[in-house]
């Protein structure tokens, strides 16, 4: 099955760490609430987000997540988190391999995206808000995604 190959090389802040609460808000975690999500954390758990922007809406549209186990040999994918500030630095670098995409997809970025800038996002635990955290990359919006640090290239294989 086809892969999103991003190649990238940065380093960045992330913050606030975002969950969702009982109430479905999309909120900061609290230190107390960040130190039992991590008690039994792992590598694999933790993920940096790469999102196209709509060529329609030139707002962010589809989203990959790259995980430590998708780079290749001699890349680099660090993070420290600060519990006590919620934010964390982060260090990725290298090439790196998406999950297989499902059907549909390839044709979609091919049509769509051929051509498009990839923008880092995030950096995640768990997949995202759900049942981790989410944490933007710092500075970035959605009113300046335009802006936002953009990967060094992309490609399918």
């Amino acid at each position: 099955m086809a892969k999103l190959i991003v190649k990238i090389n940065h380093q960045f802040e992330a913050n606030p760490l975002l969950h969702l609460n009982d109430s479905s808000d999309v909120v900061p975690l609290k230190q107390q609430e960040l130190n039992k999500l991590l008690k039994d954390a792992d590598d694999s758990q933790f993920s940096c987000s790469v999102t196209f922007l709509s060529p329609r809406s030139g707002k962010p549209s589809i989203n990959f997540e790259l995980h430590k186990k998708g780079m290749k040999k001699g890349g680099e994918f660090s993070w420290e988190i600060n519990e006590a500030e919620g934010k964390v630095r982060v260090k990725v670098s290298g090439e790196f391999a998406s999950g297989a995409l499902r059907s549909g997809v390839v044709p979609t970025l091919e049509a769509e995206y051929a051509g498009a800038k990839l923008f880092l996002d995030a950096f995640n635990y768990k997949g995202g808000y759900f049942n981790g955290f989410r944490a933007p990359v710092a500075g970035q919006t959605e009113e300046n995604c335009g802006s936002w640090y953009a990967v060094e290239s992309w490609n399918i294989k």
